[in-house]
């Protein structure tokens, strides 16, 4: 058997889309790059903008692209809220949020060093006010509603395999703690449907790396730079060999019932 060029579709929000570092420098091509290394060529499709209520659009795109590997890079939407939410119109919050072009801006926060005090301290009273508000920023319940119905539709559209991965790692500690909360949410959808899991929380830049820059590991507050978006890429490079590799397995033993596989004798 030889491994011929798997197809890979990875769905999810900004990150994928390379917002303030490029498509070139982008988890995507980050991944392809460690495959491609590892001696394996993909075929890798992008899907972006992707809320937890809109699972038919990835579905629709599996359809037409049919993956051995569906990637999933969600949830961002829901849990990267701001105070601003709770005192702007609920129009008005969502006229900014459908204006957002996720082009190649440079970052509001640039050259300013998430390791100083006066971030700290701009950070710690966020978290302070957040616990005075008793965390209302997400709404966990309805989250988790989100995630499973999510997760359930791409259960049902027949994907052959999924590998999603848990919240992305970033600089701000409010939007960072809520990514930490809602972390136990993808693990249960993942377990529950059958998914893969790949766990970035633990990825950190260098010691010497402590200031916003697209070059470095975080471009601004919430964002990757491509520092980061390497980490990622090369985690999920190394996961995704792993699921190929035991597909090629598979199919080295048993006939594929998709008339389109990507192995081939």
């Amino acid at each position: 058997m030889r491994l011929a060029k798997p197809k890979i579709l990875m769905a999810g929000g900004c990150h994928l889309a390379g917002y303030l570092v490029g498509q070139n420098a982008a988890i995507p091509q980050m991944a392809a790059a460690a495959l491609t290394a590892a001696g394996i060529q993909a075929e890798t499709a992008v899907l972006t903008h992707v809320p937890l209520h809109r699972p038919e659009r990835v579905s629709e795109r599996m359809r037409a692209f049919q993956p051995d590997v569906l990637v999933l890079q969600v949830g961002h939407y829901e849990t990267q809220a701001s105070f601003a939410s709770l005192v702007r119109p609920t129009n008005q919050s969502k006229i900014r949020r459908s204006s957002s072009s996720h082009g190649d801006d440079p970052p509001k926060f640039g050259g300013v060093s998430w390791s100083g005090w006066p971030y700290r301290l701009w950070g710690a009273a966020k978290l302070v006010l957040d616990r005075a508000l008793s965390h209302r920023l997400v709404d966990f319940t309805a989250f988790e509603r989100k995630m499973l119905s999510f997760c359930q539709a791409i259960s049902d559209s027949g994907a052959r395999a999924v590998l999603m991965l848990s919240p992305l790692p970033c600089a701000d500690p409010l939007t960072g703690w809520y990514r930490r909360r809602a972390a136990p949410f993808y693990e249960t959808a993942a377990r529950r449907f059958g998914f893969h899991y790949l766990d970035c929380s633990g990825l950190r830049p260098s010691p010497g790396d402590h200031r916003f820059a697209i070059a470095g590991f975080f471009a601004d507050p919430v964002h990757l730079g491509i520092e980061g978006h390497r980490a990622v890429g090369s985690l999920l490079g190394a996961a995704l060999r792993e699921i190929l590799l035991k597909q090629m397995q598979t199919a080295a033993q048993l006939p594929s019932p998709y008339p389109t596989s990507a192995y081939a004798k």
